[in-house]
């Protein structure tokens, strides 16, 4: 992994700080529709114990309609420092080695900006 950049890294580069809010967009596939329904019953518990973080503004878990092995995951964060308290959560890591064993490929992550919410 030393040829892969930090996600601290990857933001910094991307948005300029990395002690801004911004949100991830992961695409990955997992090998068969089984290894899907295993890869969604585990992540239900990611959601719900990351919606508790105080870093977390949100943390969505999509499946395409028209290929359930397709996965769509959006999260937002108040900054890295919170994605980095997330990845040391016994849930995530439970969550990760699940995807290990069902993941086809390597997931397709892009940083993206906060554009435009509202502030109420």
């Amino acid at each position: 992994m030393s040829d892969q950049k930090s996600l601290r890294e990857k933001v910094q580069t991307t948005l300029g700080s990395t002690e801004e809010p911004f949100a991830l967009l992961t695409r990955l596939r997992v090998k068969d529709v089984a290894g899907g329904d295993r890869l969604e019953e585990a992540m239900k518990t990611v959601v719900r114990e990351s919606r508790k973080e105080v870093g977390n503004i949100t943390y969505h878990v999509h499946r395409d309609a028209a290929d359930p092995t397709v996965f769509y995951l959006y999260d937002r964060w108040r900054d890295v420092e919170a994605t980095e308290v997330h990845e040391e959560a016994d849930y995530f890591k439970s969550g990760v080695a699940v995807l290990r064993e069902v993941i086809a490929g390597p997931p397709e992550a892009t940083i993206l900006a906060i554009a435009a919410e509202d502030e109420a």
